[in-house]
């Protein structure tokens, strides 16, 4: 969908506490920069299906030649295509409905090294698998799908470049989960197993992986893009790249990499809302470096309306010696949508470089610096508020003993047989704006390890809210206060509780943590430190 979103003035007072407040005072959202401008010399064929169909492309780079290297484009209302580099359709698999598409290098899998496909296929809400025959260029089924349990709409790959293990992350239609996987060969087929949820907390489809520096990118569309660690012990802490309204205007749609030497490159987005793609520094905080747009050449129609997108440094043959760009394109003005490949030299202009080196296909990746997201570092998009409420009394956090009895004391120790119970008071989200992130952020009290399942759930005067379970990694060091100790996105059972019927604004919340398993964790008490006691971060937007 291509909504152009409101920008304006607001200031916003959110009360969290009794006796604290947090005030935006209004700000003026900047102006665009000027974009440049760039054409496509090649463009596919229209997909088969009619209205908004076409929707992301993969590149996919032959072993051996270059030039026969190839397109994988989703068409979402009936299969999956596949263009080879003049834009002619080589392969089409009907029968699905893929919304994006990704792939990987190497994978193992019965013995040998293969290029996977996947997809998100809306129709039966899964994740699709597919390899590529490289004598071919055509896709190979390589297992059932993996059933999502999501509304699964987006999904990108991962290749740890500290394991060498393969992932999966699959966005969600609504306020759903990015929900991640492990890939592996079982029998010479690919299996998936679960092995984290990051809540968005509204609809997310585009998301990108980089490899060598280990990090998640995903387009939430109305908010912005959001930075994540992508190993999958790495929690919930974030970082916002960039927000609607700044150098974005809604949707974000796709992402993609630009992948240069050591560490070098971009991050590349789709502003929908403008017509045009963001790019940004791959490195460090991803400052953003400028904008361009696709526009009409003498034979070939620009983009517009553009969902997903993908870009390849790497030389592909005599066409595009310097790389590849390839944008969808949602009014193609010779029939149905379609995609748009245009020469990386004519995207980089004088403001992007153009570098080749980059092997995809490479053996191993470089050994880069890699910085840590901890919530001591999370930022959000600078309209929203932050707003931070710690526990204010010894009696206000405690554990509840398997017979019913209540204790306060130093450790707040979550295991089986135990609940731990935090309460805040005062708490309100105003009206005109809305409740986007919640999280405890707690502090470790002791070396603690195991396995655990943590149930989630919220009490409102006497009300309880569905759960949110958390399976926190192990604690191994005495005051850690990080993202391996920060819960999942509460914000769904927190909205809950607030607006059920008898609730009053500013009443008290209660949290209850209720654990299973045979491990345990320990959390620093307001009566061991009132400085260490968890603390509820909570995020807020102004409505648009």
């Amino acid at each position: 969908m291509w909504r152009r979103s409101s920008r304006g003035l607001f200031s916003l007072v959110v009360r969290l506490t009794a006796g604290f407040a947090v005030l935006l005072s209004p700000i003026a959202l900047p102006a665009f920069a000027q974009s440049s401008e760039a054409s496509a010399t090649v463009e596919t064929e229209p997909v088969p299906s009619d209205g908004d169909a076409a929707d992301d492309p993969a590149i996919w780079v032959h072993p051996t030649d270059p030039a026969l290297s190839t397109i994988i484009g989703t068409d979402k209302e009936g299969g999956l295509a596949v263009y080879d580099l003049s834009g002619g359709q080589i392969q089409y698999l009907s029968g699905i409905q893929p919304n994006n598409v990704d792939l990987r290098y190497d994978f193992p899998l019965g013995g040998q090294s293969v290029d996977l496909v996947v997809t998100s296929d809306r129709g039966d809400d899964a994740v699709t698998l597919h390899l590529v025959d490289p004598q071919t260029r055509q896709l190979v089924e390589a297992g059932p799908p993996i059933a999502s349990g999501i509304d699964v709409y987006g999904v990108c790959m991962y290749r740890s470049p500290d394991t060498g293990d393969f992932y999966v992350f699959a966005t969600s239609n609504g306020a759903g989960p990015v929900r991640q996987w492990r890939l592996a060969d079982s029998g010479g087929r690919v299996t998936a197993t679960q092995v984290r949820d990051l809540d968005m907390g509204s609809t997310a489809e585009g998301c990108v992986a980089d490899d060598d520096l280990a990090y998640l990118y995903v387009a939430e569309e109305d908010v912005g893009i959001w930075k994540y660690e992508a190993e999958p012990e790495a929690g919930a802490a974030r970082v916002a790249v960039d927000e609607v309204g700044s150098s974005l205007e809604a949707d974000v749609e796709g992402l993609t990499i630009y992948y240069g030497p050591d560490g070098a490159g971009y991050l590349i987005a789709s502003s929908q809302g403008s017509g045009e793609y963001a790019a940004y520094e791959r490195a460090g905080d991803n400052h953003h470096v400028t904008s361009f747009q696709i526009v009409d050449s003498a034979s070939i129609d620009g983009t517009t309306d553009t969902d997903g997108i993908d870009v390849m440094s790497a030389p592909l043959g005599a066409r595009f010696p310097n790389g590849l760009f390839v944008a969808q394109d949602g009014d193609n003005d010779t029939g149905n949508q379609n995609f748009k490949l245009v020469p990386w030299e004519s995207v980089a202009g004088s403001a992007l470089v153009v570098d080749t080196d980059w092997d995809p296909r490479g053996d191993s990746p470089p050994d880069l610096p890699r910085a840590p997201i901890t919530p001591d570092i999370t930022t959000t998009p600078s309209s929203w508020s932050v707003g931070r409420a710690a526990i204010q009394a010894a009696e206000d956090d405690g554990v509840i003993a398997a017979d019913g009895s209540s204790e306060s004391g130093d450790l707040l120790v979550m295991g089986a047989g135990n609940d731990v119970s935090l309460t805040f008071s005062g708490l309100e989200v105003p009206a005109g704006a809305t409740l986007r992130s919640a999280h405890i952020q707690f502090t470790a009290g002791a070396g603690d390890d195991g396995p655990l399942v943590l149930s989630i759930h919220a009490l409102v005067d006497g009300a309880e809210t569905d759960v949110i379970t958390w399976s926190p990694a192990a604690w191994p060091d005495e005051g850690e206060r990080g993202a391996y100790q920060q819960t999942p996105d509460l914000s769904m059972i927190i909205k809950e509780a607030l607006t059920t019927p008898g609730s009053e604004p500013g009443a008290s919340l209660t949290l209850v943590l209720s654990a299973e398993g045979t491990g345990r964790r320990s959390a620093a008490s307001f009566e061991a430190d009132p400085a260490a006691a968890p603390a509820l971060r909570l995020e807020f937007s102004a409505d648009r």
